[in-house]
C-alpha cells in the first residue's frame, strides 16, 4: 500500500502504458489479465517481466495468449517466482524476487510493478437484484 499509485499498480491503463517507455516493469500475475497486461505494456516497455507462482502459465492462460507472450521478444517470464519486498522513498525503486525452487532473493531495480493476483468480488450490495454464485461472482 505505501508505493499504491506511486509505482505499484492495480491494473493497467493507457496513462501508465506511456510511462512505461524504455523501462523493464514487472507484472505479478498467471492469468489472462496479468498475460493482456503483458502484451500490452510490451509495446512501450523496454523488458515486460512476469512474475508467477505457478510451474507455467498452462495452467491458468489461455493458450493463444501464451504462444504471444512466446513470441514478444521484450517479455521474460518467472515462474516459481514471487516478489517478496518493495523499496523506494517517494516512489518505487526496487524490488525482491525470490526463486521459489532455491529460495535465492535477488533485488530488481524497476518504477513500475503492476499487480493482477486476483480480486475478492464487492457484490453485496447486489443481494436481492441479481444472482451471485458462493464466491460472490455475478
Amino acid at each position: 500500500d505505501e508505493f499504491t499509485g506511486r509505482g505499484v499498480y492495480y491494473g493497467s491503463a493507457m496513462t501508465e502504458a506511456a510511462e512505461c517507455a524504455e523501462h523493464d516493469v514487472y507484472i505479478v500475475g498467471g492469468a489472462n489479465s496479468a498475460g493482456q497486461a503483458a502484451m500490452f505494456l510490451s509495446r512501450n516497455a523496454r523488458t515486460v517481466h512476469l512474475v508467477v507462482r505457478a510451474n507455467s502459465l498452462e495452467q491458468s492462460m489461455s493458450y493463444y495468449l501464451i504462444q504471444q507472450i512466446a513470441q514478444t521478444p521484450n517479455i521474460r517470464v518467472h515462474t516459481r517466482t514471487e516478489v517478496v519486498g518493495v523499496d523506494g522513498d517517494d516512489h518505487l525503486h526496487t524490488i525482491v524476487l525470490r526463486d521459489n525452487d532455491t529460495g535465492a532473493e535477488e533485488k530488481a531495480a524497476t518504477e513500475r510493478l503492476f499487480l493482477f493476483i486476483g480480486a475478492a468480488p464487492q457484490t453485496d450490495w447486489l443481494d436481492d437484484v441479481v444472482q451471485r454464485d458462493e464466491a460472490g461472482y455475478v
